[in-house]
């Protein structure tokens, strides 16, 4: 009875779209749409999309004209495309407004996704393109360690020499002038009340999740000009420290 049961309500999921195809100008971005894309994830989109093409289509809801899935996608073709009306094919839905919304995050929510397995992957990325995989350099290094990016291609030790040309260079121009940075007197710690909120902040920055965050990196996008070249503290300024 169970059995029968689970596959009654298993047979209630069902494809509720159809494909057309459509003008580009029929399609309007959702002014709503919460998912935004920095210059590094936009470059890793579009080699993708240079290399493989559109392999899965825009979602468009018929009541509403708007893009339901596939936004940043579009904005990748429209830049290719240089103002020309193209044609695309897309899946069409037709729900109402409420139930749109719901889809669209739906389809962007981390939280309803899979996750890579680690062992597989770095199994099968030794032959295959990593930046095609949506992966840079840094990714890279950062999952696998340095000699990761040994086994990519030439594009890849390119990218690679890159890095390490930013790292001397960090060594060299800007290590030696943060040695002093274990100073207490060089932090500023803001508690916010869950990690849900602290990780809102740093994703509408565009910040790495990370307790610790390079200060000048934030002013810049607070809007603060802060002068580095400036004296810390006058010499007969005493620094307070407030632990209340």
């Amino acid at each position: 009875m169970a059995a029968r049961k689970k596959k009654q309500n298993d047979a209630l999921i069902k494809e509720t779209y159809s494909m057309r195809t459509v003008k580009r100008s029929e399609l309007k971005a959702a002014p709503y749409n919460p998912r935004k894309i920095d210059d590094a994830a936009k470059k890793k989109l579009k080699a993708s999309l240079v290399r493989h093409g559109v392999v899965t289509p825009l979602i468009y809801n018929k009541q509403t004209n708007h893009i339901v899935g596939g936004h940043q996608r579009i904005a990748i073709m429209d830049d290719v495309h240089q103002g020309e009306d193209y044609e695309l094919t897309i899946a069409e839905i037709d729900v109402p407004e409420k139930q749109e919304k719901e889809i669209n995050i739906a389809l962007n929510n981390d939280r309803a996704m899979g996750f890579f397995n680690m062992d597989q992957l770095s199994q099968l990325l030794p032959d295959l393109d990593a930046l095609s995989c949506g992966f840079d350099t840094t990714d890279m290094i950062r999952m696998f360690g340095e000699n990761a990016v040994e086994k990519q291609n030439q594009s890849f030790a390119e990218l690679a020499e890159k890095v390490k040309e930013n790292t001397e260079k960090y060594e060299k121009d800007i290590k030696p002038n943060i040695v002093d940075r274990d100073n207490q007197d060089y932090y500023l710690v803001y508690v916010f009340p869950s990690y849900q909120a602290r990780k809102q902040f740093t994703d509408s920055l565009q910040e790495i999740d990370n307790r610790f965050q390079d200060g000048l990196s934030l002013a810049r996008k607070l809007g603060v000009n802060i002068d580095i070249n400036k004296k810390e503290v006058d010499e007969d300024q005493e620094i307070v420290h407030n632990d209340d």
